[in-house]
């Protein structure tokens, strides 16, 4: 039996003693000692011999007990450990239970965690349905990242890549750091808003870790641009991102912004990017200079929508004075070793991290997300929203034309074009094709032209390219209204009209410098409004660098000259230049001046471009320009280019049809109805549009005839004019190519003669070309128009010409033309073979002049031309060349002559100019040009 304790094991009970036997009785007695005086040998080993034999039945007694104990104490342990284990198997089981729900628990919220803090395609896994659809593809940027899973599970990691200064990643190997690194990076391109997100790489090493993502380097380069992997190139990277640091922290202090994300959610006019950069294999490849703007940027990342992505390479020697524990001690933690995760505040977390995607996938949703990219706008600024109301406009000039461009927010970007405190005389306009210069420079033309009046401010505006963004400020067939303020329009100029434009400017210099020293100034603003002071000038050349191409470098010499004396001295003047171009590159001459010319231009306003035009147009590593994503975006800059001076704005936009609606009102409210000179490079001049002049006809004071021949190239209104008198040499050859050239020269010819005739005026037109050429056309129109100016008009085909010519010279020998002039036009002459009275011809040709009969006429060569006159082609006083052979130019009019021989150009000599003079021959009349010329009062 056993005394049960409660709450304790079984305790045995003590069993009580036995009486004594024999055996035991006869054992004490074998205990006694023998008597001292017994000291017998024998008797000794009698007794112990007896005590053995006594104590042996007591040895196996209590070992039977001992036996007996060990036996129940082995049971009792037995008993125990089952018991133990049976209460361990039970405990056990319950804390599973416990520990699985909880784990199952956790699992759950920290999965449901991960998609509110990194949702759509910030946590899902590569591979499910929702990357393969592209489903929440420019969704919005979150604010984590999923980089893997919970070691043996699939509970996701995710980091956090907004609001703090970036991570430093260090992995046991780069492959492993580069696979991260291409992770973050895809899910932040794939859930950002187009263009919501930036990211930069240096890549030193050329590991070409993100050219899994080639294919938004040449689709969206303003998402991803190609890793930079220079240290040059990485200089220019960090000195755009410490200007764009700068600007957003002056921005977000002007706002009270304390948060990057207040300041993208207020920028609803322009693009502010969240910016990412990638450092692989830091430190290799950063020298001192760069560590320092890399400190600068890390410092105030985290508030200003920049973000530092650096992987450490412990093995790499940093470069002399570079410490990489100053950068790296700035950003978060991330390192992974032998597959377990250390973060801030979390270590030794077993996780696996994500392998990057595949390169099907990634292509996918790289062009998923260009697509996105190029559809993308902005929202939209009005023009009208940038003028003055009506009753504002045309203020008088105080110190300055001020124009609103657009918008930098809620800001309006305003031009100043002064002279001085401080002077901003003139503007560079820059950007690549389809980013909204043309629309940048009409929103400036016409801003200035609603603000001034056509007697404060005059325009000057050539166009250099193959366009016709300028054609609507002139009149046209469709429209007879026009801006104002124009007074000369280069609608696709030649490089000779723009130096024909910046040689009157420089005149005009030289005119207003004296009228200065007369008053007393130095500036025009010291001048007084009034009738002495004259108009601003703005000179506004699109496509300028093609002034200073190669192929003609007398021209492209003196141009440059006359456009640095232009931007060096015409602010004092009151005159402001706008230089506006797509590329400055490659144009030898213009780098060579580039100091002395763009050091006058503190005005940059350059659209989206290149890196390397945006460091051409800006200065010097600001590659601002590069960084725009949107068609109308710009930088303004006030200060030669500096990039801490760039302000990002957006261009208003001007509808065509808003813009007309302006002109017209403009034009109605002006009293100056005056055309601008108009010159169109590839087309003849307008006869019609010219009108009557006092430089034509006769001049009875001086017995002679003002012939229009066609238009200068130059700002000049009035036609070139051959003066004929009734004395030898007087006459005209036609040379070269061309029957509509030919006819068009003919016809201002005529036309001049005709409108104010002397009486009994007569015309003999030899018209030697066939019936069905196409200036027949022409032909008619000239002879309608002869006749309804009241002249008489013979027209002699080739079967009456050797009657005609006889009866030509029959009255230059009896002299009865005198008093009643007769004027031959020869149309096609070289046609008139087999001539049976070219001795008339030669006799009309010497002597018709002071007869009264004067003949000016086209051939297609000279030396055909030679060969009907002979010896009497000299008594030709003047030629005008078309499209001829250079030989025969320069047997006329000198060996160092350079004639290009272009269509709708004529080269007219008359040996009394130091050298020949290009002319723009007017075209072939139409019935709408007959009706206006012979109806104009004369």
């Amino acid at each position: 039996m056993t005394d049960e304790v409660p709450g304790r094991e079984s305790i045995p009970r003590r069993r009580a003693a036995p009486p004594p036997t024999a055996d035991a009785a006869s054992a004490r007695d074998v205990w006694r000692l023998p008597d001292a005086a017994g000291d017998d040998p024998a008797a000794w080993e009698a007794r112990i011999r007896g005590i053995r034999a006594a104590f042996e039945p007591f040895v196996q007694q209590a070992q039977q007990v001992a036996a007996a104990e060990r036996t129940r104490a082995e049971q009792r342990r037995a008993q125990a450990y089952q018991e133990a284990d049976t209460a361990a198997e039970h405990a056990r089981g319950q804390v599973g239970g416990y520990v699985g729900d909880a784990l199952t628990t956790a699992g759950a919220v920290a999965t449901d965690r991960a998609q509110q803090l990194a949702p759509g395609l910030g946590w899902q896994p590569y591979g499910t349905d929702a990357w393969r659809a592209g489903e929440g593809v420019g969704a919005g940027l979150p604010s984590y990242v999923r980089i893997g899973t919970v070691h043996g599970g699939d509970v996701p990691i995710v980091v956090p890549v907004t609001d703090l200064r970036g991570w430093q990643v260090w992995t046991d190997h780069p492959v492993a750091a580069h696979a991260l690194v291409q992770n973050v990076v895809l899910r932040m391109i794939a859930t950002a808003r187009p263009l919501q997100v930036r990211v930069d790489a240096y890549d030193p090493r050329l590991s070409g870790a993100l050219g899994l993502f080639g294919r938004l380097h040449q689709r969206a380069p303003g998402v991803l641009p190609a890793p930079a992997n220079a240290p040059d190139q990485l200089t220019a990277l960090l000195t755009e991102l410490v200007a764009t640091s700068s600007r957003r922290g002056a921005r977000m202090t002007q706002h009270g912004y304390d948060a990057f994300a207040q300041l993208a959610a207020h920028s609803s006019r322009t693009a502010e990017p969240y910016r990412v950069l990638v450092l692989l294999d830091y430190p290799a490849g950063v020298d001192a200079a760069a560590q320092r703007e890399l400190i600068r940027i890390a410092k105030t990342a985290d508030s200003r929508g920049l973000c530092l992505l650096v992987h450490h390479d412990p093995d790499v020697t940093p470069a002399r004075d570079v410490d990489a524990a100053e950068l790296l001690s700035l950003l978060q933690p991330l390192a992974i070793e032998d597959g377990r995760l250390e973060l801030d505040r979390l270590e030794d977390l077993p996780v696996t991290v994500d392998p990057p995607p595949g390169t099907a996938e990634a292509n996918a949703i790289c062009d998923m997300v260009g697509d996105l990219v190029e559809r993308a706008t902005l929202p939209t600024v009005d023009f009208a929203e940038t003028l003055p109301p009506e009753r504002d406009w045309w203020q008088p000039v105080a110190e300055e034309l001020s124009t609103v461009i657009g918008y930098a927010d809620d800001v309006p970007a305003t031009l100043q074009l002064r002279s001085s405190n401080p002077p901003l005389p003139n503007v560079l306009v820059g950007g690549a094709v389809g980013s909204g210069k043309s629309n940048l420079l009409h929103n400036l033309i016409h801003g200035l032209a609603t603000r001034y009046a056509p007697a404060d401010l005059e325009m000057y505006v050539l166009d250099f390219k193959q366009g016709i963004e300028f054609a609507t400020l002139g009149p046209t067939p469709d429209q007879q209204h026009w801006l104002p303020h124009v007074r000369v329009l280069g609608v696709h100029s030649d490089r000779p009209f723009g130096l024909a434009v910046l040689q009157y400017l420089t005149a005009e210099l030289e005119r207003r410098s004296d009228v200065f020293k007369r008053q007393h100034v130095t500036d025009i603003a010291d001048l007084p409004p009034g009738a002495d002071r004259p108009p601003r000038i703005l000179v506004v050349l699109d496509e300028f660098q093609v002034l200073f191409e190669e192929d003609s470098s007398s021209l492209a010499e003196e141009a440059i000259r006359l456009l640095e004396q232009l931007v060096r001295q015409g602010r004092a003047y009151g005159m402001h230049v706008v230089l506006a171009t797509q590329s400055l590159a490659g144009i030898q001459r213009l780098a060579i001046k580039r100091e002395s010319i763009f050091g006058q231009v503190p005005y940059r306003v350059v659209l989206k471009t290149t890196p390397s035009d945006s460091q051409s147009m800006l200065q010097l590593m600001n590659s601002a320009a590069a960084e725009l994503q949107f068609r109308g975006e710009a930088i303004l800059n006030d200060s030669y280019g500096a990039a801490e001076s760039n302000r990002r704005i957006l261009v208003s936009y001007a509808e065509k049809t808003a813009l007309d609606g302006l002109r017209h009102r403009l034009w109605e409210r002006s009293d100056d109805l005056r055309p601008p000179r108009i010159f169109q490079v590839g087309e003849p001049a307008k006869l019609a549009a010219v009108g009557p002049a006092e430089t034509m006809g006769y001049d009875a004071d001086d017995e002679s005839y003002a012939v229009w021949l066609g238009m200068p190239i130059s700002v000049a209104e009035d036609p070139v004019t051959l003066t004929v008198r009734p004395e030898p040499g007087a006459g005209l050859a036609v040379l070269g190519d061309g029957p509509l050239d030919a006819l068009g020269v003919l016809t201002g010819v005529a036309y001049s003669l005709g409108a104010d005739p002397v009486p009994g005026t007569r015309f003999v037109l030899f018209d030697l070309l066939p019936a069905s050429d196409p200036v027949a056309a022409g032909k008619a129109a000239l002879l309608d128009l002869l006749r309804r100016l009241g002249a008489d008009v013979t027209v002699v085909g080739r079967p009456e010409l050797d009657g005609q010519l006889v009866s030509l010279r029959d009255l230059v020998r009896t002299g009865t033309a005198v008093d009643q002039p007769v004027h031959v036009l020869g149309l096609g002459m070289h046609r008139a073979t087999r001539l049976q009275e070219q001795s008339a011809l030669r006799e009309i040709v010497a002597d018709g002049p002071a007869a009264g009969v004067c003949t000016y006429a086209w051939w297609n060569r000279l030396h055909v031309c030679t060969a009907q006159l002979g010896m009497n082609r000299s008594d030709l006083g003047a030629y005008l060349f078309l499209r001829h052979p250079s030989d025969g130019v320069k047997r006329i009019c000198g060996a160092q002559t350079q004639w290009a021989s272009e269509r709708f150009r004529g080269l007219f000599w008359d040996g009394l100019q130091e050298s020949p003079t290009v002319v723009v021959p007017f075209g072939p009349l139409g019935p709408e040009d007959v009706d206006r010329l012979a109806e104009v009062p004369r």
